[in-house]
């Protein structure tokens, strides 16, 4: 909320269960911030979708929560691709689950844009599943690993040998630059 209040720019797109939880914590007062707050209502199998507007869509797709199918399977996770004027697509996975049954059922959606940069959560380079889904279904010309636990080490020669080799957010407020792109017509 207090990213919202201090940012009157800021619309927020989030599942529709991270809203209701918003919303039950907000105070009266808070009536012109959620009003920025649109909730994304997306079952498990569902088609991804798209919302756009002047110079942005925004598509989300449900992914199961890590832990699939037997834990967390309350948890709404989303995977959100952000596009921008038509030239830069970034992509934020969540806590989504490394199990390409739930990226193959999408394969048209993953196929139709590019992805510059992509967020996956870091248990994805370490599994072959994982590596899978970046490399067949994600493709990003880049792919940064988040949700790293505090004990992975800022060394990436100390680090679990299938983290290293791997562009990871380690410490917090690090950011990372999205390199010139090509338009899609000359990427393809």
């Amino acid at each position: 909320m207090r990213l919202l209040k201090g940012q009157l720019g800021i619309r927020l797109y989030a599942p529709l269960q991270a809203v209701t939880g918003l919303r039950s914590v907000a105070g009266e007062q808070d009536g012109p911030v959620l009003d920025r707050v649109t909730a994304i209502d997306l079952a498990y199998k569902d088609a991804p979708i798209a919302l756009e507007m002047e110079g942005l869509v925004i598509e989300a797709v449900r992914i199961p929560h890590s832990g699939w199918p037997t834990g967390r399977l309350d948890v709404e996770n989303i995977s959100w691709r952000v596009t921008l004027d038509d030239t830069v697509s970034v992509l934020h996975m969540g806590d989504a689950d490394p199990n390409d049954v739930h990226f193959e059922r999408d394969a048209m959606y993953w196929d139709k844009g590019h992805t510059h940069m992509a967020f996956p959560p870091y248990w994805f380079f370490m599994s072959p599943g994982g590596q899978g889904i970046l490399n067949t279904r994600v493709k990003a010309d880049h792919n940064v690993g988040v949700h790293v636990p505090v004990s992975v080490p800022t060394d990436p020669a100390r680090r679990p040998v299938e983290l290293r080799g791997h562009d990871l957010f380690i410490e917090p407020g690090e950011t990372r630059e999205i390199p010139a792109v090509s338009t899609s017509s000359e990427k393809h």
